[in-house]
């Protein structure tokens, strides 16, 4: 008799726990499905890059704000991108693949949805997609973009996103970076045990949407090394209508979205659009080019590699502020302080009215012992730009 109320107990108890954990998890929708990350939207700190603050308001009257990036000079039609950011990010987290999305001759408009960054409201299934609306409006009506000039381009639930919008708009392109079929799905999977599912409000249903959607589609599965899983974008593509694409991963390209991948994303755009997007292949990422022969023949041979690339060979190449700053934190974090001294130093040359170049060159002197070099650096990145400037943490308790 005893054993048999123990087993009771035992049964009762796993029970509570078991419905205590979904009704959590249901309850917690908010974060399960978003990760809404509230912080302010940080200044673009690159001298190089037309990077504009803008603020949007929603038709439900939310004031959303993001930046829009303009493209290098191109001697193109302009063509805008509309970037629906995944869930845990925000504006600020993509600023990599901005550039290389850039690159091709895009101009970007990145917005933070409601909830995210510094913009006002809550996250909702609802709400969301007025948000990609109202991004969609800026764009082909004040700023007067054709659709055939307009792109748009979701990663994770931003694709979601996406699709709501591209139900009642047109454009030259959606591309949907890591698609999921819909919220009941992607819960179900991440939490199989639980139905949780049964209890969320937002469905996101895009494999019910996205027969419906006529503009020429791009999915994307998630990068592998030797091909396509058999995944959410797979099943998105056949449930697709007319105009579809699935890009097709290549050993080569590796396992992350690398310059391969843009440059096989811009011709797979261009190859596959009705209306004759023009678009460029993205210059090479100087960064990785410069870490290789670093690792291959030093530093100083990497400076005079800079320095003809610099003189004969930088259209070819991603020659802005962000990528030489990439490779000095690159270094910096390994503890390669001397290396990144030099990187930094080119940086400094190469745009010596950069207040954040001056910056991160006297970050690196402090660690590599040289104070006396980076109090002037950290002075002359003050004096460029007074305002919300690091250095000013950095000079905290440093003698004059």
């Amino acid at each position: 008799m005893r054993k048999t109320w123990i087993v009771l107990l035992v049964v009762v108890i796993a029970i509570i726990l078991y419905a205590g954990t979904t009704l959590w998890l249901a309850g917690n929708e908010t974060e399960l499905i978003y990760q809404p990350v509230a912080e302010k939207l940080a200044e673009p700190t690159y001298s190089d890059l037309d990077i504009k603050r803008i603020e949007l308001t929603t038709s439900d009257s939310v004031q959303l704000v993001g930046w829009e990036i303009a493209a290098p000079q191109n001697d193109s039609l302009d063509t805008w991108l509309i970037y629906f950011h995944d869930r845990g990010q925000t504006v600020a987290s993509n600023l990599e693949e901005y550039l290389f999305l850039r690159g091709m001759g895009l101009n970007i408009l990145a917005i933070d949805y409601r909830g995210f960054g510094e913009s006002e409201g809550e996250p909702t299934e609802e709400g969301l997609g007025l948000d990609g609306k109202a991004c969609h409006y800026h764009i082909r009506f004040e700023k007067e973009i054709p659709s055939k000039r307009i792109i748009m381009y979701g990663v994770g639930l931003g694709a979601a996103v996406m699709f709501d919008v591209a139900l009642d708009v047109n454009a030259a392109a959606v591309v949907a970076i890591d698609p999921y079929l819909s919220t009941s799905e992607m819960v179900h999977n991440r939490y199989p045990l639980f139905p949780v599912s049964w209890f969320v409000d937002a469905k996101f249903n895009s494999l019910e949407r996205i027969p419906k959607i006529n503009t020429p589609k791009l999915l994307v599965p998630p990068p592998t090394d030797t091909g396509i899983a058999n995944n959410d974008a797979l099943q998105l593509f056949d449930a697709a209508s007319k105009y579809k694409t699935l890009f097709k991963w290549k050993e080569y390209f590796g396992n992350s979205y690398n310059h391969s991948f843009y440059t096989e994303l811009s011709r797979l755009l261009v190859a596959n659009s009705p209306v004759g997007l023009s678009l460029k292949t993205p210059p090479l990422p100087l960064a990785d080019s410069l870490l290789v022969n670093i690792e291959n023949k030093g530093i100083d041979n990497t400076v005079k590699l800079y320095q003809k690339i610099k003189a004969s060979d930088s259209t070819n190449y991603d020659m802005s502020e962000y990528q030489l700053d990439r490779l000095g934190n690159i270094l910096l974090n390994e503890n390669r302080i001397q290396e990144a001294v030099e990187i930094l130093r080119l940086y400094v040359n190469s745009f010596p009215n950069s207040f954040y170049a001056h910056n991160q060159l006297a970050r690196a002197l402090m660690k590599s012992g040289n104070s006396e070099s980076a109090k002037r650096h950290l002075r002359l990145s003050l004096g460029l730009k007074p305002d919300n400037n690091p250095a000013t943490e950095l000079l905290q308790g440093v003698e004059p």
